[in-house]
């Protein structure tokens, strides 16, 4: 208890000093989906959830109107290690690819691994890190030959989990890498989150969810991310979020189908842009997932 209660503290301390560090606004974000919440992986290494031995996640965001084209797409798959000395380890894989038009293209690939720790009986924590690799690209025009570059990037995250309410922080491209394709450069700046999420069940079959992440940027710069989730009949679930300085989301699903003793879960979702937005396009977006018990 004395160990665990001891590692707590040191990640504690790890983060509120490199949250103080982070750079200023980050064009490479790790998280551009709506349905965030479907995947942790997507804003933290760590991984409470102990439900199924293996999940396997795919997303799509595309833009429509004068943007169309431009489209995010991500595959994660999470495999449950044995339990060891009353903790659970995790390991995984995230493959991103961000479509930012017909000439550039950034692509990305993380390993992950994470354990999770009893504190209590209804308290546990959860401390991860991943590391990979991300690639931009142009590609090859009539003015230029292309080119493309290749930077390491690191993440690592800490999450407490007590009964329904979940709390953690990840502190994510720690690495601070630079990508130079051609004769544009980019940089990884590193960066501070903190995310919430909280589950209520009304019985067995009906249930509420609410999901909260917030980036936090040089100056106090934030980007704030929300969603609140409804389902009912074990298997509807209607949801809406909301992105900051961007717009509202609205969607629905079906969550829970039954294929023998595992679970596969379909969502889709559509932004609609606010007028004082940037950039005036909508946004649809579709996850799927397969939980193997």
């Amino acid at each position: 208890m004395r160990n665990n209660t001891f590692i707590l503290f040191l990640f504690t301390l790890f983060y509120l000093v490199n949250a103080l560090q982070a750079q200023v606004e980050n064009a490479f974000s790790s998280v551009q989906f709506e349905q965030f919440q479907r995947t942790n992986s997507l804003y933290t290494p760590c991984n409470l959830d102990t439900n199924y031995s293996t999940s396997i996640s795919l997303g799509n965001r595309s833009y429509t109107g004068l943007f169309r084209g431009v489209n995010r797409i991500y595959l994660d798959v999470e495999h449950q290690l044995q339990k060891k000395n009353n903790s659970i380890s995790h390991i995984g894989l995230l493959v991103k690819s961000e479509n930012e038009g017909p000439l550039f293209r950034r692509n990305k690939i993380y390993g992950r691994y994470s354990q999770k720790l009893p504190l209590t009986s209804n308290l546990e924590l959860c401390i991860g890190a991943s590391i990979g690799m991300v690639n931009s690209a142009f590609g090859a025009s009539q003015t230029s030959p292309g080119g493309s570059a290749t930077a390491l990037d690191m993440n690592v995250g800490l999450a407490i989990r007590y009964k329904n309410l979940q709390l953690g922080s990840a502190y994510q491209q720690i690495t601070n890498s630079v990508l130079q394709p051609l004769n544009q450069t980019f940089t990884l700046n590193d960066y501070f989150n903190f995310h919430l999420n909280y589950g209520y069940n009304f019985n067995r079959q009906t249930g509420l969810r609410f999901d909260i992440l917030d980036e936090w940027h040089q100056g106090n710069q934030h980007l704030l991310q929300a969603a609140s989730e409804f389902y009912f009949l074990e298997r509807i679930a209607v949801f809406v979020g909301v992105r900051d300085q961007r717009g509202i989301s609205i969607g629905t699903g079906l969550k829970k189908i039954r294929i023998n003793q595992h679970h596969l879960q379909f969502h889709a979702s559509y932004l609609l842009a606010k007028s004082y937005s940037a950039i005036k396009d909508n946004v649809i977006e579709f996850s799927i997932q397969f939980n193997i018990k």
